[in-house]
């Protein structure tokens, strides 16, 4: 196997031959053809020197009359260019006999050379009866592996072997060519490398042999190939038995990581075996926290698929590590307002966590139980949590009122939320009181009050939001109106430039647009004119784009 692998760099000593030529072990005869642009036979008819102004100054030219062709050419005549020295590598053709060649592509030219397996057509039987019996009819599935053999060579790093094996799917490999050959690698290979195999294997899914051969890695395999196996065996689709008996096996293994992979994240046909999701549920109590957290984080796809996961996940909510609570709220969201009844009494003991990563993803994940029946409950804690003193809990809490506008008592706290210091947080609020899906004389009065309140900042996004929704035909042209007069320049820019965007339906603020002509912030007045242009366009029947006096200095 290292002969092979190695003698797969003899490109790269073809390019480096300047004062002897040393070829490794010459590759077989498929990969060969695969590494070169052209693979014929025929007859060298002459041999000559280009001029030493040619691109091929110090090579050789042989001109070949073609007998049979594997790859490349379609002529019946061609020129080959070899390095006219033997110690650079160069292929000494004899006029008059018969070769097999190959040769690889450069600006139009076919280049070859000692190290290219060029051989007389009269030793090179094995080669032409190997090429005649696979072929070189489908060169990507050639190339990908040649990939595998040259850049996941045994001296190669891991993450280089990574990122080569992920050219494989660039490529389009055919899986049931490249298989055999990643099993080669994998039986030479060190433990990160046959992981590294193990998942290139699951991407490319040759089916059935896959299934087998991560079966038999996950019995004979260390702790960090056996969790490899389990994460091929999750993804591979091969619905066979042993497939999902493997994993239900790895189950109960010694080792955690492994355990952890064997709860699945690539679940598929998995929930329909009752081994299987029992399995996962028996996770949930498992010594290592990191284990109960992945069976968690899997128990998230199961929702409505599996329902009676859901008593376990709402146990979990209350799990000594914070990572498994978070994972747990986030399956027991996903089951939304189906939810039992339990978990709303959870989400409000984790609206109150000591942990503020928990905190914060109660916040998140509570909005999925907007609808829930004791949601009003629910919100009575959540309008806590807005007042949290940590930035990334009141943010979250902030998008999740949104979700509880239909009970009144959430708009009032995202009215208070607009003076947060925290701009992000006071932005997410206004965005949550002026969403489409509200009451349009609720969203109008709730961007009022942003300009009576908020900052810059705020006051600027409602001028922006109240633009979009007058566009929209919604009865909130007084707001824009109301910004020409604001004490922030942007914001009177802003509340110019929307009235300019409504065309012929501006017209009746150009009184208060043309007050803006003598504001003492230039680039106000200069939108100012820009609106009114685009507004008296717009009547006129032109174009109802603003915009600027071409002479205006």
């Amino acid at each position: 196997m290292r002969v092979v692998l190695f003698s797969l760099l003899f490109f790269a000593l073809y390019h480096n031959c300047s004062w002897a030529c040393t070829c490794a072990t010459p590759p077989t005869a498929n990969v060969a053809a695969v590494m070169s642009d052209a693979v014929f036979s025929g007859t060298v008819l002459s041999r000559s020197r280009p001029d030493s102004t040619s691109s091929s100054r110090g090579f050789d030219e042989y001109r070949i009359d073609v007998d049979q062709i594997w790859k490349g050419t379609t002529v019946d005549s061609v020129s080959v260019f070899s390095s006219g020295s033997g110690a650079s590598c160069g292929y000494d053709f004899k006029p008059g006999s018969t070769y097999l060649i190959y040769a690889r592509e450069s600006q139009g030219q076919l280049l070859t050379g000692l190290c290219s397996r060029n051989k007389p057509l009269s030793v090179a039987q094995d080669d032409v009866l190997a090429l005649s019996e696979v072929g070189v009819t489908e060169p990507t599935a050639f190339d990908s592996v040649v990939v595998v053999l040259t850049l996941a060579s045994l001296d190669a790093a891991p993450e280089v072997v990574k990122t080569k094996l992920w050219e494989l799917q660039r490529m389009g490999a055919r899986p049931d060519i490249v298989f055999p050959t990643l099993v080669d690698l994998y039986s030479d290979a060190g433990t990160e490398i046959r992981s590294h195999i193990l998942d290139a294997v699951a991407k490319l899914d040759p089916g059935e042999p896959a299934v087998e051969f991560a079966v038999r890695t996950l019995n004979t395999g260390n702790a960090e190939v056996r969790r490899s196996s389990v994460g091929a065996l999750l993804r591979l689709q091969e619905k066979r038995p042993e497939r999902i008996a493997a994993v239900v096996k790895a189950q109960s293994d010694p080792e955690p990581s492994v355990r952890a992979a064997a709860a699945g994240h690539y679940l598929s046909d998995f929930w329909m075996d009752t081994a299987f999701a029992e399995g996962v549920l028996g996770l949930l109590a498992d010594p290592d926290p990191s284990v109960r957290a992945h069976a968690a984080s899997a128990l998230y796809t199961a929702a409505k698929r599996y329902p009676s996961a859901l008593p376990w996940l709402v146990a979990a909510m209350d799990d000594s590590s914070p990572e498994v609570r978070i994972n747990a709220m986030k399956a027991v969201a996903n089951f939304g307002e189906l939810a039992a009844e339990g978990s709303a009494d959870a989400f409000r003991r984790r609206l109150r966590d000591e942990n503020e990563a928990v905190r914060s993803s109660a916040a998140h994940w509570v909005s999925h139980l907007a609808s829930h029946p004791e949601s009003e409950a629910l919100l009575e804690v959540l309008r806590e949590t807005a007042t949290d003193p940590n930035e990334d809990v009141r943010r979250a809490a902030t998008r999740s009122l949104g979700a509880f506008l239909h009970h009144s008592t959430s708009r009032p706290v995202l009215r208070e939320l607009l003076a947060d210091p925290v701009e992000r947080i006071a932005t997410d609020a206004l965005f949550a009181l002026a969403s489409r899906d509200r009451p349009h004389e609720e969203v109008v009065s709730d961007l009022e009050w942003a300009m009576r309140t908020g900052s810059d900042k705020i006051r600027l996004v409602a001028v922006q939001r109240s633009g979009q929704l007058a566009r929209e035909g919604v009865d909130c042209t007084h707001v824009l109106v109301d910004a020409l007069e604001d004490r922030d320049h942007w914001v009177r820019r802003t509340g110019a430039y929307e009235l300019g965007k409504l065309g012929a339906r501006g017209a009746f603020a150009i009184p208060q647009l043309r007050a803006l002509l003598n504001d003492g912030d230039r680039r106000v007045r200069d939108q100012a004119e820009r609106a009114i242009l685009g507004i008296e366009r717009a009547g006129q029947g032109g174009d109802s784009t603003p915009l600027r006096r071409k002479n205006r200095r």
